[in-house]
């Protein structure tokens, strides 16, 4: 069969890409970058931007042929208002009336689980999933609680997995008491391939797939740690009115999964209605394990530790970085032309321009350090900070070596400062 899988390159794809090429599907995988990570014959990437595909047409050439589609695209947060109208809704509602057009029947919806007055995230997906088994297609939506994988993370679980795995604690939003009913993105993707594959009189159905019994937030952060492999941790209630304080300074100035919607989960946990794995299981067949068992049963690797202990790490780094260049440019503005002269004077730059480089550079270094958190442009502002730093650096090297050896460091800062930015550069790229 050929199916068209959307949101290629996310987390909960990733298994389903996986399992459906290891059954020997086509697949034609859409995305926002056509790099999907796999060059096989079986695939066909495509570039696809749910931002900008809100018309059918822009789908039609790419369902010929196609026997379903499987919608994973998502976001946690919207970087622009209006995400979450289009991402969520407008986009697959034009791929939904595209399959229409085609004669392509299946459609696979992952969705989530919430209380769609809780969050604009869960609302925007529950919206699309009633339109869908609606609309007159062969329509499965799933709901998934938290999914989680032994093999990697992403969003809302790197940030459980970060916040098991701090130096001698175990952070807990309120008393850990949330119930959550995590599932292994394995088992998620056994169930929609099972969809995706399904023979027989079309039909509709809305599944929710979950381990088999909830589990405190604090049981499973518990059990993370101790699969990690660390010491045990204190255990440390963070009230919740602190907790939604860091989730707005967040949504502000960060750019990761810490928004409105983990927050949901972080006070109000997430669970499927009751009876709703019976449900499942009848309508599959498929009884996912449970994750606590499994985490125990399984051995995590150095580089899972590694992950898990430095992902609260890069927000860090990153406001030091901002703050170096905010205050070397407040610096610059400060001290002016006089302060610098003599190491402007050194590399021969003439008196008549060095106020104006001077007022350039403190205004370009500040401009750096505001725009370090615009995650759109992160990587591209890591960038220009190291290629001004390599600049300044050449150019004393060559002109006035002496810097080298000047007092409280000099220009060998610098080294360690490049190789701050070069691993911000690769903690950069999430997926």
């Amino acid at each position: 069969m050929k199916f068209l899988v959307t949101g290629a390159n996310g987390f909960i794809a990733s298994g389903i890409v996986e399992q459906l090429l290891q059954a020997g599907h086509q697949l034609v995988l859409a995305s926002r970058s056509a790099n999907t990570g796999f060059s096989v014959k079986q695939v066909t990437a495509i570039p696809m931007d749910f931002n900008q595909c809100l018309d059918p047409e822009a789908w039609i050439d790419h369902l010929q042929d196609v026997d379903g589609v499987i919608n994973c695209a998502g976001v946690l947060r919207e970087s622009i208002p209006g995400d979450y109208e289009r991402i969520h809704f407008k986009a697959p509602q034009a791929l939904a009336n595209g399959c229409l057009r085609c004669g392509v029947k299946r459609f696979v919806q992952i969705s989530a689980v919430g209380d769609a007055k809780t969050s604009g995230f869960i609302s925007s997906k529950h919206r699309f999933d009633e339109w869908l088994l609606a609309s007159g297609l062969d329509g499965t939506v799933i709901r998934p609680s938290v999914v989680v994988s032994l093999r990697g993370s992403y969003g809302g679980t790197s940030l459980l997995r970060a916040l098991s795995a701090l130096p001698g604690v175990v952070m807990l939003p309120g008393k850990g008491e949330q119930k959550i009913q995590p599932v292994l993105l394995e088992d998620l993707a056994s169930v929609v391939v099972q969809q995706a594959e399904r023979k027989g009189d079309s039909h509709t159905a809305l599944l929710y797939v979950a381990g088999p019994d909830p589990v405190t937030l604090r049981d499973f952060l518990l059990a993370q740690r101790q699969w990690l492999q660390l010491p045990a941790g204190l255990c440390i209630p963070i009230p919740l009115p602190l907790v939604r304080i860091a989730v707005q300074l967040a949504e502000r100035f960060g750019g990761g999964p810490m928004g409105q919607t983990v927050n949901t989960l972080l006070e109000r946990g997430n669970t499927v209605p009751a009876n709703a794995t019976t449900a499942r299981q009848e309508n599959t067949g498929i009884q996912p394990r449970s994750v606590i068992e499994t985490l125990r049963l399984s051995s995590s690797f150095v580089q899972d530790r590694w992950h898990a202990r430095l992902y609260g790490a890069r927000p860090i780094i990153l406001f030091v970085l901002s703050c170096l260049w905010i205050l070397s440019g407040i610096s610059g503005l400060v001290h002016g032309q006089v302060g610098f002269a003599p190491i402007l004077n050194a590399i021969q730059i003439p008196t008549a321009y060095q106020g104006t480089l001077v007022l350039a550079t403190s205004v370009l270094d500040i401009a750096l350090g505001v725009a370090l958190w615009l995650s759109r442009w992160r990587f591209l502002v890591l960038g220009l900070m190291t290629l001004s730093v390599l600049a300044y650096t050449a150019a004393l090297a060559v002109l006035a070596p002496g810097y080298w050896l000047s007092p409280l460091g000099g220009l060998a800062k610098n080294l360690p400062l490049l190789v701050l930015l070069a691993i911000s550069g690769v903690m950069e790229k999430q997926r």
